[in-house]
């Protein structure tokens, strides 16, 4: 059979070879480039069969040179060079900025099969994908891997787990490429579609990357592409899993749906939970519930993160559909959603991604430390959102909370030392006997 595909892991033994280091970049805890880059090569070759080979099967290094000419000698339509180097913590597929129409198309078949990861395409002078080391109709690319040196990126790229799922998409690009077979997230081999229930496709706004910046309600096509596919994995329980009834849960994916529509700080928070393959967040969605009061965070079956991979939050519903009753416009309405979605779907990531367990020593209650920290980091993202909506006034991590007695609660949103807006929620009795029933809303700029 004819080799179509090269693929380089790049780095290798002990020793230079010409400008290519021997181990690459290493990772807070020791892990390795060049490890990561064979073992994902090694996965990527068995799932395109006796159509690729590696430019290195051992512990060795091989000059830029070398890897480069590899693919020309056995005359590949494809060359992909893999690495996972210590910047960004996800994927990018890296194109020469005077590669050919081929090696672009490479590249968006790989973007396009690896978007759920946040993949994106960059150029660059790369010495490997030089034009002059490849055939005219050859098609080369860098694929980085993710950033080993960030604790969140080593975690990934030691996880197997994590490594197949990337190997897999990576075969299907390559596929895609040559005309072998259609991408379809991942389940065209199993014959699957993707599960889009609830999503309203025709709802998004599709623009080009260059009309996209400042427009928080367009999207371009490979984000679009990335939402879907993390849609549909968080219809299949993975990464993000949601419990609760037929009807609460439709309720729920809708609204989300529609506050991804016109924020891509929603957006940027749903992919960031739906496409982690190492921890889950798991969101209890119900109506009515005692002691809830919009959304809260649990720590029981979660003492642990690093260990459990596993969190919880619960979602009340019927305070997030009295949002429309309650505020004095469509605009408010979306803001309050979006701002309290964004709240409860960070705190909840942060929460079962935080290092602070029951044995974290030197802290006396963990549990405080790690709902402060993972409540703080909702707060951001909360104030990343006004910003892009425009609005006045960010909320402070550490500003107490004004109290009526329980039955109003009031945040003053700051411009510097100054107040630029207020939000006072106001509260009655539920059947329970505690003041967690919302009646009315109030925004004062």
């Amino acid at each position: 059979m004819r080799i179509s595909t090269v693929i380089d892991p790049a780095h290798g033994g002990g020793t230079p070879a010409g400008r290519s280091a021997p181990f690459g970049a290493r990772g807070v805890t020791g892990l390795l480039e060049k490890d990561v880059t064979l073992g994902v090569a090694r996965r990527v070759a068995t799932h395109l069969g006796g159509e690729a080979r590696l430019t290195r099967q051992a512990d060795v290094n091989l000059s830029l040179g070398e890897r480069a000419l590899a693919a020309g000698q056995v005359g590949a339509r494809a060359f992909i060079s893999l690495h996972a180097g210590a910047g960004a913590n996800r994927p990018e597929i890296w194109v020469h900025t005077r590669s050919s129409t081929r090696s672009a198309a490479l590249a968006d078949n790989l973007s396009r099969e690896l978007a759920c990861f946040g993949a994106r395409v960059r150029r660059g002078d790369l010495a490997v994908l030089h034009p002059n080391v490849h055939p005219l109709e050859q098609a080369a690319c860098v694929v980085e891997l993710g950033g080993l040196g960030q604790v969140e990126g080593e975690r990934r790229l030691r996880d197997a787990n994590h490594l197949e799922v990337v190997a897999q998409a990576i075969a299907r690009g390559v596929r895609g490429f040559l005309g072998l077979g259609q991408r379809a997230y991942g389940y065209v081999a199993r014959g699957l579609e993707l599960d889009l229930t609830d999503f309203d496709e025709s709802q998004f706004n599709v623009y080009p990357d260059d009309q996209t910046a400042g427009f928080p309600a367009r999207v371009t096509r490979a984000e679009l592409d990335s939402i879907k596919g993390s849609w549909d994995r968080m219809m299949r329980a993975t990464g993000l899993e949601l419990n609760g009834s037929d009807a609460d849960l439709r309720a729920f994916r809708k609204k989300l749906c529609d506050c991804m529509v016109t924020s891509k700080v929603v957006r940027d928070a749903f992919l960031g939970i739906a496409a982690d393959d190492g921890f889950k967040v798991s969101m209890d969605i119900g109506r009515g519930q005692p002691r809830v009061f919009v959304d809260a965070f649990e720590f029981s079956g979660n003492a642990s993160p690093p260990t459990t991979g596993r969190g919880r939050h619960t979602i009340d519903l019927t305070d997030f559909d009295k949002f429309p009753r309650v505020s004095t416009t469509e605009h408010h309405y979306m803001m309050t959603l979006s701002e309290n979605l964004i709240h409860a779907l960070v705190e909840a990531a942060a929460g079962v991604r935080s290092p602070i367990s029951a044995a974290t020593p030197a802290i006396p209650d963990p549990d405080r430390a790690r709902f402060l920290a993972s409540h703080f980091h909702a707060i951001d993202e909360e104030n990343r959102y006004c910003s892009e909506q425009g609005m006045h006034g960010m909320l402070d991590h550490f500003q107490p909370v004004e109290s009526d007695a329980g039955a109003t609660l009031t945040w003053h949103l700051q411009e510097g030392a100054s107040d630029a807006a207020m939000e006072t929620w106001h509260l009655t009795r539920g059947p329970s006997g505690v003041l967690d029933v919302l009646t009315s809303l109030d925004y004062n700029l």
